[in-house]
């Protein structure tokens, strides 16, 4: 397998669903599905034994949920990214999958082309929400720390971060280090309250400090 691959794991209790989706990923030269699990509990497992960098989790699965799963699985293994697919709209769930750590989430409903898009992009610290979800995204309740005054430079950091730029690209937009850019984001975080990026943005838009973006 080509090093450039992203290893992908489906994990949903239904067949037919895990089948469909290992098809149509199957077209994309840079995706492999290295695994795939009916149940929470066999993705965790699988996690152990091979190396995977992205999981597509389902949220309704009979033995552990999905956001709980998130978080295992976060908590285990911090370096594989999640994207929730899940088959209906659940405004609860879905801020709950994000403070639990999915960098995305998105309708069973999207296109092909929208899932890969999505999977390449949690790799390189960008979300993905398909549109039905942030109206609930932007819904959450205010916190107290989201509050916290954010420097000039920190602002242009956050306006960067939500828009979906990586570390790496912030730090050639302004003209800093890598290692700059990690200390700053890690502040910014700590402001807002937030667990992770993905959060910090949704607290950003939320709170105004950002524009939303397309």
């Amino acid at each position: 397998m080509s090093p450039e691959q992203l290893r992908v794991m489906i994990v949903d209790d239904h067949a037919v669903v895990r089948d469909g989706i290992s098809s149509l990923l199957a077209n994309c030269d840079d995706i492999t599905i290295v695994a795939t699990a009916e149940s929470a509990a066999a993705a965790l497992e699988h996690c152990k034994e091979i190396e995977v960098d992205v999981v597509l989790m389902d949220l309704s699965m009979p033995d552990m949920d999905g956001v709980t799963a998130t978080v295992r699985l976060r908590e285990l293994h911090p370096t594989i990214q999640v994207v929730v697919l899940t088959g209906f709209v659940d405004d609860a769930s879905i801020r709950e999958a994000v403070q639990a750590g999915a960098s995305a989430c998105l309708l069973k409903t999207v296109s092909t082309e929208e899932l890969a898009d999505a999977i390449r992009g949690v790799t390189h610290g960008r979300s993905t929400f398909s549109s039905e979800f942030m109206p609930a995204l932007l819904r959450q309740p205010e916190r107290a720390a989201a509050r916290a005054g954010l420097t000039p430079r920190e602002h242009d950091i956050l306006t960067l971060l939500a828009d979906g730029q990586t570390n790496k690209d912030i730090a050639r937009a302004l003209g800093l280090s890598d290692g700059t850019v990690r200390v700053y984001v890690s502040t910014i975080l700590a402001k807002l309250g937030a667990a992770n990026r993905t959060e910090a943005t949704m607290l950003a838009i939320r709170q105004g400090l950002v524009e939303r973006q397309r």
